[in-house]
């Protein structure tokens, strides 16, 4: 009898706590490097494998409950992570082998990034006679608002003919770039990127050739000792390797007052 009143009168009690712990809110609370978790999910056990959704059960991170703490939270160390998770988004349950290798069609990725990258290529600018050379670029990408601001710095050494009467120079000029602006990635899937950039800024450029010509005797040239105003935008096709991306870009430009083309290829870094 006594048996049959214990249990009549803990069945309540367990109804009401597995009703309110299946009433919790599936709150998701992440640190800033995106690398753990906590989650409000009792039904979770230590080894699972989930993914995190955003709105669009588009997967944003994945990773697998390594602790089981106190009441209804677990600790997920993040395996993979494509963009910000926030508190509303929700979980399900995968794979050990889809955590570690996502299905692409399933990678959702932001338009915006903390990212820094350099590159390395041929540039052919208004320099005299088919003015040609190469260009080394670097840049660094942060967020204010969402909304990206990047620095760039370049460096520049061209050569071209210059005629100057009856006479062929070859004209030399060797610059270092200093630029501010934006960037944007129109598309992107887990594997592959389209980004465009534009910047503005000054050039400083050194200037030399051969014989007695100096720059300033020919608006063939170009280009002048001293600072320059430059203006750079690009558009390039990014490829990721787990975090690391090799990029191919295409960058036009004004540069003093020498109009270029320049063809790169780097890598970059996605920061979180």
């Amino acid at each position: 009898m006594r048996l049959l009143f214990l249990v009549t009168l803990s069945l309540p009690l367990l109804l009401l706590s597995t009703f309110s712990a299946a009433q919790a809110p599936r709150t998701i609370s992440c640190n800033k490097k995106l690398t753990q978790c906590t989650i409000n999910a009792p039904e979770l056990v230590f080894g699972d494998h989930i993914a995190i959704v955003d709105e669009r059960s588009m997967w944003v991170a994945t990773g697998s409950v390594d602790e089981i703490e106190r009441g209804t939270s677990r600790k997920v160390i993040i395996i993979k992570s494509y963009a910000p998770v926030k508190k509303n988004f929700k979980f399900m349950l995968i794979s050990a082998k889809e955590a570690n290798n996502p299905p692409e069609v399933k990678i959702t990725r932001p338009l915006t990034f903390k990212q820094m990258g350099g590159s390395l290529g041929i540039l052919a600018i208004g320099v005299g006679e088919n003015g040609a050379g190469f260009e080394v670029s670097g840049f660094y990408q942060d967020l204010r608002n969402n909304f990206p601001l990047l620095g760039r710095v370049n460096l520049i050494s061209v050569a071209g003919d210059v005629k100057d009467k009856d006479e062929v120079y070859t004209f030399y000029v060797n610059g270092i770039g200093v630029l501010g602006g934006t960037s944007l990635y129109i598309w992107m899937t887990s594997k592959l990127a389209l980004r465009t950039e534009i910047a503005a800024g000054f050039l400083y450029a050194q200037v030399k050739s051969t014989g007695g010509f100096t720059g300033n005797q020919s608006s063939s040239s170009h280009f002048t000792d001293g600072i320059g105003f430059q203006v750079r935008g690009s558009f390039g096709v990014f490829y990721d390797m787990d975090g690391w991306e090799i990029m191919f870009e295409a960058a036009p430009q004004v540069t003093h007052s020498a109009s270029g083309f320049a063809v790169l290829l780097g890598m970059s870094n996605i920061l979180n």
